[in-house]
């Protein structure tokens, strides 16, 4: 599908237009993990000059993975609104891997194409909406370094492997699953090319020590930063996710806040590739990585050491990788409607996200609204009412506030206390093996900073902890707390043992924020 350079351009500028329309619509997106991400990078850049704050927080710089908003955020909060630097932070992370693919695409096809702007069909994935910011620089950044390497091994191969150490290097401080996907793109971009000598005769043993040596020296710098990384340290279990889940996570390339249109998403994409498969020109490669990554999910893991939702993330890599390795070749007519249709579903889903962001604004107004009287320095303990919501609620509720075949993504919202009213919130993400940001005496014993608001019944038991497997120890020491933050109260019973010890302070659908009674 190449056009005229003007063309490009101008389809170029219309993809960002519609990646970025919805960061206007409100200041605080419904994205899972944003709000708890924004409120460390709060902490970061202003923690240290807060007497409140910096009797519950305090830097803790060391060699860990997933640094890269924490290194960009902090100092630009100090010259920007912190809102402004959440979004700007937020629309990177839809725009990057994007940018990654048109690179990537461009170096192994050798043209500029308007196939791989059509990826920004899957900027707003699950990923995306779940608030997976450094995992999604990565991806963007493993396209970008192995079209580099696309271009320079065959000529340069001692400059391949310098760009590509270097470039394991930041992508290290990104996710280090990026890591693993820039190796693969170009462990199998050089499979494919060995494939392909032998088949036209030429002798490979040398070709095959060359560029394994060569792979080796790439990845060594970063294999030895892991080791001395507190990464290295984590322990946790190492759990798999049911396979009826693993089935509808296939979707999370295509995930929006509508199940309708992530079903129409995935089947206009995969439809739309199988009616023109005889137009289309394949990079070897990227088959390759893709036929890996599909394999690997059968067997990853959900959770392993101290990282979550792991397994989710390799269709994401898969679903970019569908714009980055294919080149359609189709007729003038073909092309054209095949443009069309990829267009029209790019608006609707940008609408889709605009209209729910834009409705999200009346939540945000409730919680707001709810925790205004916590004073600064109070401890908030956040539960909530959907884990046993009715079936009739969950129907009628917003859309923003879950995602369909996923999360929910509200869970993370009391996060704004800490920004708004300097409140302790023990589940704001401060894991010295992933954040640069130790917990204090006494807070850290009420600290889950891998935790989720747990179900509000908890609170009638004496001491949950003992009762139930795997429920934060926190939930058992109600007195260390000044408050209750009950997410989704028009979920929840108005009264019951749970709120035995609990003086209401003010109640809404989104939220309702209740005294600790300490007698």
């Amino acid at each position: 599908m190449t056009v005229s350079g003007k063309l490009w351009c101008l389809t170029a500028l219309a993809v960002c237009l519609a990646l970025v329309a919805p960061f206007f619509a409100v200041d605080v997106p419904p994205v899972l993990d944003y709000p708890n991400h924004l409120a460390r990078l709060y902490v970061l850049a202003f923690g240290a000059s807060d007497p409140v704050l910096r009797t519950m927080y305090a830097p803790h710089w060391q060699i860990v993975p997933n640094l890269a908003i924490d290194l960009i955020g902090p100092p630009l909060m100090q010259v920007m609104p912190v809102s402004v630097v959440g979004r700007l932070l937020l629309a990177l992370s839809a725009i990057v891997p994007v940018g990654g693919v048109v690179l990537y695409h461009r170096a192994a096809f050798g043209r500029w194409s308007i196939w791989p702007l059509a990826g920004g069909l899957v900027a707003y994935n699950g990923a995306f909406l779940l608030g997976f910011m450094n995992f999604l620089y990565s991806v963007g950044l493993a396209f970008a370094v192995a079209a580099v390497w696309i271009q320079l091994s065959q000529r340069r191969l001692a400059a391949a492997v310098a760009v590509a150490a270097l470039g394991n290097l930041a992508l290290f401080f990104c996710h280090l699953l990026g890591v693993l996907f820039f190796m693969l793109l170009i462990a199998a971009h050089e499979l494919a090319g060995i494939v392909a000598a032998r088949a036209a005769g030429q002798p490979v043993g040398r070709r095959i020590l060359v560029r394994a040596g060569a792979l080796l020296l790439a990845l060594a710098p970063v294999a030895a930063l892991y080791r001395v990384s507190a990464m290295a340290d984590a322990t946790g279990p190492t759990v798999w996710d049911i396979p009826i889940r693993r089935v509808f996570h296939l979707l999370v390339p295509f995930a929006t806040y509508d199940a309708t249109l992530t079903w129409v998403s995935a089947v206009v994409v995969v439809e739309a590739i199988v009616l023109i498969r005889r137009h289309l020109r394949f990079d070897a490669g990227s088959a390759v990585a893709f036929c890996a990554l599909g394999i690997a999910y059968l067997f990853a893991p959900a959770q392993m050491k101290s990282g979550a939702v792991i397994d989710l993330r390799l269709p994401v890599m898969m679903g970019f990788l569908l714009f980055a390795g294919i080149e359609p070749v189709p007729s003038r007519k073909v092309g054209t409607v095949l443009a069309a249709a990829l267009g029209v579903l790019l608006v609707a889903r940008t609408a889709c996200v605009v209209s729910v962001w834009l409705d999200h604004r009346s939540d945000l107004a409730e919680l707001r609204a709810t925790y205004a009287s916590v004073e600064a320095g109070a401890k908030v303990m956040a539960v909530t009412a959907t884990k046993t919501a009715s079936p009739d609620y969950r129907a009628h509720e917003p859309r923003g506030r879950e995602l369909p075949f996923l999360f929910r993504t509200d869970e993370h919202l009391p996060a704004l206390m800490l920004i708004e009213r300097h409140a302790f919130w023990p589940l704001l993400f401060a894991d010295p093996h992933q954040q640069p940001l130790a917990v204090l005496p006494p807070y850290d014993q009420l600290a889950d900073p891998l935790g989720e608001p747990q179900d509000y019944h908890l609170l009638a038991d004496a001491d949950p902890a003992q009762r139930y497997r795997g429920v934060p120890a926190y939930l058992s020491q109600l007195d260390a707390f000044d408050y209750v933050l009950l997410l989704n109260a028009g979920a929840a019973e108005s009264s019951g043992p749970w709120a035995a010890r609990l003086d209401l302070v003010k109640r809404t659908d989104v939220a309702a924020l209740y005294r600790v009674r300490h007698d």
